[in-house]
Order: structure tokens, then sequence, then C-alpha cells
């Protein structure tokens, strides 16, 4: 018996008890039971693929279902189903969520078993030289796909309203508010491939090269290329065994039916090989989709086109104007749309104020907890959200992302925007991101990367390192913490701000930077933009922390201070090889502040504070240099002209950060082993991290009040202080960073 969606597609198995006990409820019956409070028992159900696993089955552990969609049509809240071993190639898609924290609806991999969830599809063809002439060589090779190899996708319509085949490898990725469907989804243009396709190949895990041309294909070893049509692939096999490839053709693997469902939990599985396009709207491999107080843990997130996860949103107020919102999909009968999805006025547009207002609105999504899981190797962004309101980010690996190195507007201007981070939140309320391991994330990735109007937000003990930038703050208006962090080998700057307010740095440790140790930087953005009031960067923080070895020996830059700006700099520490420091002009649109005023403001600032003249910097360098170096100063200069205090620049011994590859932790559900890995599987590896920090000569400096708590989670107190993470540092001692206990 299968009731209609509005009574929430209540689904009985009429002939076979589920589990032991078999309770059939009329409509009426479920409504005189959901208003008593009753609730029913909590059942566990079985998928696996054993010889006598099917969607007929019941779901017990001895007759399990075949898959894991079969569950997600059962489940209800309070159950939990178990997945065994094996390799899912479907796209899961909850149809109801639990109704609180005690009732989640829980989707785990079976303890010491691993279970994969694959959006791609296995292709075995015969093989055939591309060339009828084998001039390609023997490693160069063709095969058509078979009809029906794709799927439909139901976000892409036909003209009579069935949902569409999605083939990946006719759409390029394209990234920023495109609109609807069916501009997101709009094929290849015939002449040619402006941008990388959304499709991948597979072989033996590791995904192919993507060739724009066929002579590139031969000269790239494994590569490979679809034809215009999508239905033909070439590939390049040298380094290869010839044999059967893996194609990516599910646009998501983990995503609900609806929007807005809470109290999911999702723990224990591999998800990887999803062919989604780029945002917006926020699309990712496993997708909340809007929904509410999930919990995501312990998994293995790797391999998307484009996005892991996402865990807001999905949209900002942009796709409002664009098209029509009910083109992406129906709500949960229970969920609250976000207020820029409602319908719109009698004219069928909105007032702007009205619309940037839902900047201060309830996010419907929000809740979410996110940890203990590795995201890996994902072609853009590792997590992202877009409005989502209390959301936890702990205790992750997140490591290589932007591996298809998808960088719009400079390099590849058909993309469209630059959304490329190990984390991206926008739009987002206290937001904690603590403890996670942030590294090595390609291209102009950032690490940890808040962008446009997040408040409230915490970026604590996280061990970030080998990203273009470490913390990046970008268009916030409301304070941001930014504490106890190590941020290390930064290709730009290890600590950035660009048009944002109010944002405080406060007790991290930034080594090796590309560029700068912190970089505050205003660039225009000013006036009303959704909702909030911008203009040149003023009321920073940044205290107590230590920067040491920026490879252009650049510390520090700020913008110049002026009646209205408040930035405070103090109690850093700044390593003696660090000898250049910043000012920068105040900005009015994008014009910078003429050199001579900034230079007769240097000087009645310098001359107030008696600064000794050869102490000054060099004027006439000023006058003639661009944006990146005017305002360049020393460090006695610069304390004086930016009105900082308390800070130390000297010589000490400096900190290492060395790894430990012999001592390898296991970050999944599976439980800790030791290295070697009984299958070498490297990327679900992580080595522990050492810092060797001697703070015998090191000043104390005055703590900051509403800051307890250092990078290894030892209270700091209320007395004096060390700069920078680690309170336990004092003295010659070498400190375990990562993993922490």
């Amino acid at each position: 018996m299968v009731l209609s969606r509005g009574d929430w597609r209540l689904e009985m198995k009429i002939g076979k008890p589920i589990m032991t006990v078999l309770v059939l409820l009329s409509v009426a019956g479920l409504g005189a039971l959901q208003a008593s409070g009753a609730e029913r028992s909590r059942l566990v159900y079985h998928v696996a693929q054993t010889a006598n696993a099917s969607d007929r089955n019941p779901g017990s552990r001895d007759e399990p279902f075949l898959t894991i969609s079969q569950a997600a049509r059962t489940v209800r809240p309070g159950d939990t189903m178990i997945v065994h071993e094996g390799i899912y190639r479907e796209c899961v898609r909850p149809v109801r969520g639990g109704t609180g924290p005690e009732r989640m609806i829980t989707y785990q991999a079976a303890p010491g078993e691993r279970v994969i969830l694959r959006g791609s599809s296995v292709f075995s063809p015969t093989w055939e030289p591309a060339y009828a002439d084998k001039r390609g060589g023997d490693d160069l090779v063709k095969a058509r796909f078979p009809a029906g190899f794709f799927e439909e996708n139901r976000r892409l319509k036909r003209e009579d309203g069935r949902p569409a085949i999605y083939n990946p490898f006719r759409i390029p990725i394209r990234i920023g508010p495109t609109g609807g469907p069916a501009a997101r989804y709009k094929v290849l243009d015939p002449e040619g491939f402006s941008t990388p396709v959304i499709g991948e190949v597979y072989v033996k895990g590791k995904p192919l090269i993507q060739a724009r041309t066929i002579a590139e294909l031969r000269t790239k070893r494994g590569s490979c290329l679809v034809s215009r049509d999508g239905q033909t692939l070439y590939v390049n096999f040298k380094k290869f065994t010839k044999g059967s490839v893996e194609v990516t053709v599910r646009e998501q693997v983990f995503v609900p039916e609806y929007r807005g469902l809470g109290y999911i939990q999702v723990r224990g599985f591999i998800i990887e090989h999803a062919a989604n396009q780029g945002p917006f709207p926020q699309a990712g491999m496993l997708s909340v989709r809007s929904g509410h107080h999930w919990i995501i843990e312990d998994n293995v997130i790797r391999y998307a086109a484009t996005v892991g996860m996402d865990v807001g949103a999905e949209f900002a107020i942009y796709w409002s104007y664009e098209h029509d919102l009910t083109e992406e999909g129906e709500w949960a009968p229970e969920a609250i749309p976000a207020i820029y999805e409602k319908p719109r006025g009698p004219d069928g547009t909105w007032k702007w104020g009205e619309l940037s207002s839902h900047v201060l609105q309830p996010s419907p999504s929000r809740g979410h907890i996110i940890r203990n899981n590795v995201i890996s190797r994902n072609g853009l962004s590792g997590i992202i959200a877009i409005k989502a309101d209390d959301l936890l980010i702990e205790g992750n690996v997140i490591e290589q992302n932007n591996r298809r190195l998808l960088r719009g507007n400079v390099e590849q201007e058909g993309l469209g925007w630059e959304e490329a981070a190990g984390i991206k939140l926008h739009l987002t309320r206290k937001a904690i991101i603590r403890n996670n391991l942030v590294r090595d994330n390609w291209g102009w990735s950032a690490g940890i990367w808040l962008d446009n109007n997040n408040d409230d937000a915490r970026i604590t003990g996280n061990l970030v390192l080998n990203n273009a930038y470490g913390v990046d703050l970008e268009i916030n208006t409301r304070p941001n913490l930014v504490d106890h962090n190590i941020i290390a080998f930064s290709r730009i700057d290890g600590l950035s701000s660009r048009n944002s307010i109010g944002q405080r740095f406060i007790h991290n440790l930034v080594i090796h930077s590309g560029r700068w140790g912190c970089m505050i930087n205003y660039s225009g953005q000013q006036g009303d933009y959704m909702g909030r009031q911008f203009g040149p960067s003023r009321d920073f923080a940044v205290k107590n922390n230590v920067f040491i070895g920026s490879a252009e020996g650049k510390a520090i830059r700020v913008p110049l201070p002026a009646e209205d700006t408040h930035n405070i700099i103090s109690g850093n520490l700044i390593a003696a090889s660090d000898q250049l420091f910043q000012l920068e002009g105040v900005f009015a649109g994008d014009t910078a502040l003429p050199s001579a005023d900034m230079v007769k403001l240097a000087i009645d600032l310098l001359t107030a504070n008696n600064v000794p003249g050869n102490l000054w910097p060099d004027f006439d360098h000023w006058k003639s240099a661009d944006r990146w170096t005017l305002g360049l100063c020393g460090f006695a200069a610069f304390n004086a002209i930016a009105g900082s205090s308390g800070n130390s620049h000297r010589d000490f011994p400096l900190p290492t950060l060395s790894s430990r590859m012999d001592q390898f932790t296991w970050n999944g559900w599976h439980g800790p082993f030791s290295w070697p890995s009984p299958d070498h599987h490297l990327p679900e590896l992580n080595p522990g991290y050492e810092l060797t920090v001697d703070a015998t000569a090191w000043p104390q400096v005055e703590a900051v009040k509403g800051i307890d708590g250092d990078y290894l989670g030892s209270a700091t107190g209320a007395g004096p202080v060390l700069p920078g993470p680690v309170q336990a540092a004092k003295g010659r001692k070498i400190l375990t960073i990562w993993p922490k206990e």
C-alpha cells in the first residue's frame, strides 16, 4: 500500500513482515497516532549485495534490500539503515527526514566494511583504433556509448515535460548565477570547448585528463575526449592497461528528493564520482538540499566533478531575478521555504529592500554537524554552504580540492566566478570551523574562505597548510573571529581580508606565506549591498599573532589610519627577517588616496610620535610606486603611522613544522590502524604533524577578553599570555599538533 505524497508517502509491505512486527495504519489512524504523541518502534534495515538481496525483501539482516534507494523509500523517523560492503552505483534520494535529535534517520555503512557510493557506471566496450590507419598508436582508441548508458535527470525537461537524458560530456562547467536548469545545463557550443565539460572518466580509480582536441589527446598520456555529440569516447591509454573504465553519469550521489528535510545522519561511506555542475545553485555530490540538522560524519567525500558537499540553502537572492525557483524542486511539506523563494508580488517583481532583507532572516538550512570526514580531490571545492545558520565543521581532513584547477574570470573566462576552496561559506551565521586539517588545496584555492556577509563565525584550532590563501575573509560587515590557528606555506597570504569590516585575527601562528603574513585590503566595495553598508576597512583587531618568514619579507599590510578606521594592531610577534610592512591608502570607489596625501599624513604621524628620520620610509618611492608597493615601510615607521602598540620585531628561535610520515591514522568509520594500509589507499590516510617551538625569549602580551582555549584546548587564563596559538610552548617543546588528542 502506498499513500499519496500529501500523506507523506507512507509505504507498507503487505504479505511480508518488516522485521518481526507489521503495523497497518489508515490515514486516520496515523493522524490519531501523531496527535497522541505516540511513536512507532525504531527499526533497523539492511542493504547488501549478497545473492539473496532484493528490493522485494523486507530489509532484514537475513533478507536485505539490494539498493540503498529502496531502503531510503522505506525508513521513517528513528530508523537506521545499515549498508554492507560493496559498490552501490545509484543516486540515493531520501524522501523523508527525522523529527528531532532523538528520532533521526540514519544512513550508516556497516562498521568495518568498505561501502562505496558512486555516480559512475562501468563502461566495458570493445575498443577500436581512434584512426583506421592507427596513426595514433595502439594506445589511442575509441568506443561508442551504448543506447541507454546515460540516465534521466529530473532537473532537465523534454518538451513533453518528462525528464531529459543527462549527458555530462555535452555540458560545460559553469560557475556563477547562470539561471534556471535550462541555462545551467545548456549543451556545448558546437564551435568548440570553451571550458572543461562536467563529465569525467576514471581508470583504476584515477581521473583521466580532459583533452580539448584529438591533437592534444595524442600528446597527453592518460587523457580522454568525448565527441561533440557526447556519444563516442576517445582515450589515450598510455600509462594504463586497456580495459573497462568508469564514466560519470549521475549528477549527485546523495541528495534528498524534497528540499528542506531535517534530522538525517550519514555515516561511514566513501562517496565519489559525481558529475555535478558548478555553483550556483550549490549542488554538491552530497547535498543537504536546504535541509536542517544533518550529521555527516566519518565519510570519505572525493572525486566530485566540482563540489564535494553543500550544506546550506543552495541559493542567494540573485536567482529570484533570474528564474522561477519552482523549477528547482518541491519543498518537503513541513519545511519553511526561504523568504526569497516565496511568491512574488502581483506585478511579478521584488523590491530590492525586501529581497535583500533575507540576509537577516533565519535560514531554512541550519544546525548541521560536519565532522571527522576526509574530503579530498574534488574538482572545485570541498565543503560549501550558502545561507546556513549554526553550522559546525570540525575534525575533518580537507585536502587536494580544486583538482581540475577551475578558475573563472582570469584564466578560464567562460567558467564565470572563482569559487575554489577547501571550505567556502556565504551568508552564514554563527558558523564554527574548528580542529580541521585543511591542506594542499590546488591552484588559487583558499583553505578557508568566508565570502559575503558571514556573521559571528569562529575559525579556531585549525591546521591550514599549503593553500593559496590560508584564511580569507571577503565582503563581511559583522565580526568574525579567526583565532588560535596554525597557518603555514600559504602561496599568497596567510591571513587575508578584502572589503570587510570588523574582523578579528587573534593568537594565530602564520609561517612562510608567499606574500603577506596578514593582508587587510579595501578595493572599493561601498554603499548598500544585500542590505548591508560597506566602506573602507575599519574596526579590525590583529592581536597576539606570530608572523614568521614571508617569502617577500612582508609581515602586515593594513589601511592608513583615519578618523573612522579604529584598527588595532597590537601584541604581535614578528620575526626580524620580515622587514616590510605596508600602509594602504583609504579608497574612495576604486581610486586610492593620492600618494602625496599619504605622504603628508605619514609625516605628520611620524613627527607626532618622535620617530627618528633615519627610520622614515622612502617617500620618493611612495610617490612613484604602484598600489602594491605604495606605503611600504619598516617596523618603527609602521608602528608610529598605524598607531599600533605592544608589537615585537626581533630574532628568536623559529618554530619548525614537520610531518611524521611513519605514523598514519585512518580518519574513517573503520577505526585507527597503522601504516601500511591494508589496501595502500593513501588518500584516506593522514600523517601526524609536530611543531617544535622554543618560546623562552618570547614576550608576554595582554590576554584578549572573551577568548579562552588555545590550539590544543588548554585554558589561556586572564593574565599575561604568550602570543601565538599554543600556551604550552613556554620553553622548548615538541608538540603533536595533528592528529589532536
